[in-house]
């Protein structure tokens, strides 16, 4: 019984695929994790996929590459990566493709009300 149960858990690790997607300051693809602001985790096993979404924070807001603190290397320690939802991570992600600040505005807005419930 014991065997079987270490063959479905070596299993289910080794059908699970995870996929990391980092994301510049225009919302192009990047591969180094000092130059993104924004970062997908996709994790697929079998036909299912769930995401887990990272943007750069600091001082309790949403990171702004085109605000006071544009991206250097001095200040990039002020912003960790914080873990948000799906909602605020597309809103973010249009904004920086986009350069339209409705957009930053909308998704600090959903960053604030998702951080406060």
């Amino acid at each position: 019984m014991g065997k079987s149960l270490n063959e479905a858990a070596k299993n289910f690790i080794e059908d699970e695929e995870q996929y990391l997607w980092m994301f510049d300051k225009d919302g192009k693809l990047v591969a180094k994790e000092e130059e993104s602001v924004a970062k997908l985790l996709e994790i697929r096993k079998g036909e299912n996929q769930t995401g887990v979404y990272y943007v750069r924070t600091g001082r309790g807001d949403l990171y702004d590459p085109y605000g006071t603190y544009q991206m250097t290397r001095n200040t990039m320690s002020l912003f960790p990566f914080a873990k948000t939802e799906k909602p605020v991570f597309d809103l973010y992600i249009k904004y920086l493709k986009q350069s339209k600040s409705k957009f930053y505005t909308m998704a600090r807005r959903e960053y604030l009300n998702r951080r406060v419930k």
